[in-house]
């Protein structure tokens, strides 16, 4: 397979695409240039071609050992977290993660044959069928198997602080796709590198799991805290970044709120926003609001929310208004600005999407791939 090129997508920070071997095919590793050196946020999973391709796109962007000097992980799935321990093998940088995410790392290596019978019995008391559970729990046996827990060298406590490389860089507690997730933000240059918090065209799997008691709860909570972050830029751990200027949940605003009073049963949203005024902004420093922006047909959405039809094009338009070209043009029948060479086919019925879901983890789990 031949490497993606690394594209810079704000001065100093590039975006490097790591394959997967299960959709969404490709995750993002993004390298950050600084005054001391250079800092990785996620890594890829540790597989050949993961390895090459980071190794690739270090060498064109001129990282070195001796320069590489921090790798900050937002969350220890193993699609972000599974080459640190190469890679600081061959760097020798300090690799960060915060102290709830080591927590669950540990745990998805030590802890999951006990786990994989509460999980096992979650789907039996939740009327799984049989065939489709065991299909789950093999694909779930080969990503556990994928994992190789390794020490890291500093660990983040608290809900937000500066990133251990500096040059204005702070990360953020953002739980609900995973317990100890987190999100890095540059206030003055208004860039939030977003992990798996928010993604412009796929969900961001907020589900029931063993290791939070209410994920939901926590990702309605984390988007709320980040919603008011002045952001230009939102990059996302799948997909294209997400350009203009507003705010970091903004544009997900009408729908945490409906799912704020489904889930409070009614009692109305967690907290009110003044639409167009200021507002003290949550983090390590206060700071005022600009009046909200007009909403972008390119936003991400929720599950559920109302999405303004836009041009075919119109992801691809915007960034290359904004000197940034992630992804070649959508040819016709592809996804716009989405992943080169996937199909978009006619959306199927809610009956025929589960049985087209069912039948595809069974599928993957007897070819031994990974399925999202």
């Amino acid at each position: 397979m031949t490497a993606i090129a690394p594209v810079q997508v704000a001065p100093g920070v590039h975006r490097v695409s790591v394959p997967l071997p299960f959709p969404p095919r490709e995750v993002a590793a993004w390298l950050i240039e600084g005054a001391e050196g250079h800092t990785l946020v996620d890594t890829g999973m540790d597989t050949p071609s993961a390895r090459g391709a980071l190794r690739d796109g270090a060498a064109r962007l001129g990282v070195t050992p001796q320069s590489l000097t921090h790798v900050v992980l937002t969350h220890a799935h193993i699609d972000h977290y599974g080459l640190a321990g190469p890679v600081r093998a061959w760097s020798g940088a300090q690799v960060a993660l915060h102290a709830r995410e080591e927590e669950l790392a540990r745990r998805f290596v030590d802890g999951w044959p006990q786990d994989r019978d509460l999980v096992e019995a979650s789907f039996r008391a939740g009327g799984v069928p049989d065939e489709v559970g065991a299909a789950l729990l093999q694909a779930s046996d080969r990503i556990h198997g994928g994992y190789v827990h390794f020490e890291p060298d500093i660990l983040l406590r608290g809900d937000a602080g500066a990133l251990p490389s500096g040059g204005g860089w702070e990360w953020i507690l953002t739980p609900g796709h995973s317990p100890g997730h987190v999100t890095v933000y540059h206030p003055e240059r208004r860039i939030l590198i977003a992990g798996d918090h928010v993604l412009p065209r796929i969900s961001p799997n907020i589900g029931a799991d063993l290791y939070t008691v209410n994920p939901l709860a926590d990702y309605l909570e984390s988007l709320a805290r980040l919603r008011e972050l002045p952001v230009d830029l939102v990059l996302p751990s799948h997909g294209e970044p997400v350009h203009g200027p507003g705010r970091a949940g903004g544009r997900h605003r009408r729908a945490p709120r409906g799912a704020q009073r489904r889930h409070a049963g009614g009692a109305g949203p967690a907290a009110d926003v003044v639409p167009g005024g200021a507002a003290p902004v949550p983090g390590p420093a206060a700071r005022q609001l600009p009046a909200r922006p007009a909403r972008d047909p390119r936003a991400p959405h929720l599950p559920g929310e109302h999405r303004p039809r836009a041009p075919r094009d119109a992801g691809w338009a915007g960034a290359v208004d904004a000197g940034v070209t992630p992804f070649p043009p959508a040819r016709s029948g592809e996804r716009a600005g989405f992943y080169p060479g996937v199909p978009h086919p006619p959306a199927p019925s809610p009956r025929a999407a589960l049985r087209l879901r069912v039948t595809r983890a069974i599928v993957c789990a007897a070819r031994g791939e990974g399925e999202t």
